[in-house]
């Protein structure tokens, strides 16, 4: 039905024809050439022919505009497969294809409405457009010619980045070489420190060096200093790398402490790097730590002299790994001193620098035990506040019960009043919860509110009034929202009266 439209109304709008032609130079980068574009247009053709075969391929709708042939192809269930295509581009003939797959049913109803859908509204597209193909080919000869004329430019700086590659690979060979063959030396040293690193290793040494720590003077007496003033510890502090000296930690602990701080006026000031230097001098470092330990530093320096990228990390030739497990005695002392520090026997000046706080082992006992006497003094005061507020909580909390009591007894009198005089008719206010008759007035006669409600008080009410408000809120409330009530005298006749409920129930009865 399409076709027949379409050949019956030689009218027909022609698609959006849009190419733009890229192209990548020699180094993959994409350019683009200029825009080839033929806008829609309505073609009205002079004649037309349906299903005019040609060779190979039969098009659904011929029509001649001018003296040209525009092919229609029209697309319900298969569109144009790549082989008649093909056909078509070598025959360099014009083809349209319409595509009628997805059409509206209002539309399929009212045939004018099709029609003008088939020849101007459906989705339509090119399969071979002569000439937007020719304009497009001359565009990309064009583009090539540019990218050709680019690609001149760019062989001698692909050439040279080339070069460049071979080069630094080349350098890259020789300095891993390099790195090898200078790592080789100290490889023997670092399996030797990974085995001094061992938790095993240390255990061992630690049991050996024992001895040495009986005999040692200072040792024993900060020791029994600890013991007897219940000290915090002040050696034989489990820093990192405390190993790495040729002596327990216990005995470099303990020259630092009485030889570089105690002895030494307060407020005066000393490096972490005098106190490593010190501490080196006197007990010495194992062998391997110190020629590792000195190639690592040796190789910063050289690196800061030279702006390189192992000035913060140590021997080029180590891995990182292995650059960050060699131990610094500067790291290990600098750990102690803060130590010292949490204690406040020392204070910090600023970086790596100390300075003396405490200057001797009396002055620090002594500024602990008035530190502890504060601390008590502290606690006892806190314990007695604490005493006078919990007696405070009892006392208010007996006031509030005492009150609770006396407003539930003038509860329990307003109503045995109000069942002895007026035969059980009253109002209980809302706000103080007390009964009153209607002869005492339009309001409460004791808070004076007008929230009043009617109730009858019988005898089950009096016999179980003690329960009733010891489970009940309405005393507590009462007090709450009126502290103090008035026309206390109405209730004096009965407020330690026991009530006599048989003889109020023979009056009622009778």
């Amino acid at each position: 039905m399409a076709k027949q439209l379409i050949a019956d109304a030689k009218t027909i709008k022609t698609p959006l024809f849009e190419r733009i032609p890229q192209c990548r130079d020699a180094e993959g980068n994409t350019h683009y050439g200029r825009l080839v574009r033929i806008e829609p247009k309505l073609v009205n053709a002079q004649s037309s022919f349906l299903e005019d075969h040609r060779q190979g391929y039969t098009p659904d709708v011929t029509l001649m505009v001018k003296d040209r042939q525009l092919l229609v192809e029209i697309k319900v269930t298969h569109k144009v497969d790549f082989d008649k295509q093909l056909k078509v581009e070598n025959n360099d003939e014009a083809m349209i294809e319409i595509d009628l797959s997805d059409v509206e049913p209002a539309i399929l109803l009212e045939l004018s409405k099709f029609e003008y859908h088939v020849t101007h509204e459906a989705p339509r597209h090119w399969i071979h457009n002569p000439q937007g193909t020719d304009r497009y080919e001359q565009a990309v000869a064009e583009l090539r010619q540019q990218v050709d004329q680019l690609n001149i430019g760019l062989e001698k700086k692909i050439k040279a980045r080339i070069e460049k590659e071979k080069r630094d690979r080349k350098q890259q060979l020789e300095y891993e070489a390099r790195r090898t063959q200078e790592r080789a030396k100290h490889i023997e040293k670092l399996k030797e420190l990974e085995l001094y690193q061992s938790l095993e290793w240390q255990r061992q040494r630690e049991l050996l060096q024992k001895y040495s720590v009986t005999k040692s003077a200072d040792v024993l007496k900060i020791k029994e200093a600890e013991q007897i003033y219940g000290l915090h510890p002040l050696i034989d502090i489990g820093v990192k790398n405390a190993w790495i000296f040729n002596v327990h930690r216990s005995i470099w602990q303990a020259h630092i402490l009485n030889t570089m701080v105690f002895g030494r006026k307060a407020g005066q000031e000393f490096s972490v790097k005098w106190v490593e230097q010190a501490v080196v001098s006197k007990f010495g470092l194992m062998d391997v730590v110190r020629d590792l330990s000195n190639l690592k530093q040796n190789y910063k320096r050289i690196g800061r002299e030279r702006n390189q990228w192992y000035k913060d990390r140590g021997c080029w030739f180590f891995s990182d790994q292995e650059n960050r497990k060699i131990p610094s005695p500067f790291g290990t002392v600098i750990e102690y001193l803060k130590h010292l520090e949490r204690l406040g026997i020392i204070q910090s000046v600023r970086d790596n620098l100390f300075s003396v706080h405490i200057a001797n082992f009396d002055d620090y006992i002594y500024s602990i035990q008035e530190a502890r006497k504060r601390q008590q003094a502290k606690l006892d005061k806190e314990a007695a506040q604490l005493a006078v507020e919990i007696r405070a909580r009892k006392e208010e909390r007996s006031r509030i019960l005492k009150q609770k009591e006396e407003r539930q007894k003038e509860i329990m009198a307003s109503e045995l009043r109000i069942f002895k005089c007026f035969d059980g008719q009253a109002r209980q206010c809302k706000i103080c919860y007390l009964f009153s008759h209607i002869t005492d007035g339009a309001a409460c006669p004791f808070c004076g509110h007008e929230a009043l409600e009617e109730i009858v008080v019988s005898s089950y009410h009096i016999e179980k009034a003690v329960f009733r408000y010891n489970c009940s809120t309405c005393p507590s409330l009462s007090i709450e929202r009126f502290p103090e009530i008035s026309n206390e005298d109405l209730l004096l006749d009965w407020m330690h009266k026991e009530p006599d409920v048989s003889s109020s129930v023979d009056k009622m009865d009778q």
